[in-house]
């Protein structure tokens, strides 16, 4: 598997989108329910997110540091990494994109475009039981290798966590006792991924919240530890850095 493109792909929004009220199970629903009832603005403008990640299956571990601002109402992205002290500015503006590394304009890498598929689909928690396209149901309790158990609805439709996309839009989500969303299990690129919430993802509309993530490898049938995720800012609908654009 490509890593390079998988950090690519890993740097985002938490976002989930809707799930419809007649593909719903009864279960399924009151678990989701409490997703829904999350406060979320009528619209989502503008998103300053700044996250650190650390990759734990390279050596000793490599941290990133990954700043993603969006202009929702221009379409203007802002991606700014900092990797081993190097800074590297990804751009979208105007339909165009650019890049540029140690204040020099560089030719974008085949595939680094994959970082803004997407980015302008702001979707929240609110109405998620509204759209009749995508299904929910409830298959009882589960466990995972001991990371993560609870009661699991497998969501079917259009969904991408943190900004990595699924292979077939299937996720499956793990709750605890109290409702709380403990995690959930996807697929990208032909690996199965388990998300484990750090804190309760229902702080903001979003669900942006710190993770671990471990891989499953299946030459042992074991999950590793992939990488650990910080969400060290996030700001909504705040005034956009305009010299990012300049």
């Amino acid at each position: 598997m490509n890593k390079n493109r998988l950090v690519l792909c890993l740097v985002g929004l938490l976002l989930l989108p809707a799930l419809a009220v007649a593909q719903v199970d009864d279960r399924a629903r009151a678990l989701l329910a409490g997703l829904e009832a999350i406060g979320a603005p009528d619209e989502i403008r503008s998103l300053d997110q700044t996250m650190t990640m650390t990759l734990h299956d390279m050596g000793e571990g490599m941290t990133t540091t990954t700043r993603t601002v969006i202009d929702y109402e221009g379409e203007r992205a802002a991606i700014i990494s900092q990797v081993m002290g190097m800074e590297t500015v990804m751009i979208y503006r105007d339909g165009q994109m650019s890049m540029r590394t140690g204040g020099m304009s560089i030719p974008m890498p085949p595939g680094t475009e994959e970082a803004f598929d997407g980015i302008f689909d702001a979707t929240t928690t609110a109405g998620m039981l509204d759209d009749p396209n995508v299904s929910a149901t409830y298959d009882g309790e589960v466990s995972y290798a001991d990371l993560l158990a609870g009661e699991q609805v497998t969501y079917d439709g259009n969904l991408e966590i943190t900004g990595l996309p699924t292979d077939s839009g299937v996720v499956r989500m793990v709750f605890g006792d109290s409702g709380r969303l403990l995690g959930q299990v996807i697929s990208t690129q032909g690996q199965e991924f388990i998300v484990v919430y750090v804190d309760d993802p229902a702080q903001n509309p979003l669900l942006a919240t710190n993770m671990e993530m471990y891989e499953y490898d299946s030459d042992t049938g074991a999950y590793t530890h992939f990488a650990t995720m910080a969400i060290d800012n996030l700001a909504i609908n705040e005034p956009i850095d305009e010299s990012l654009f300049q």
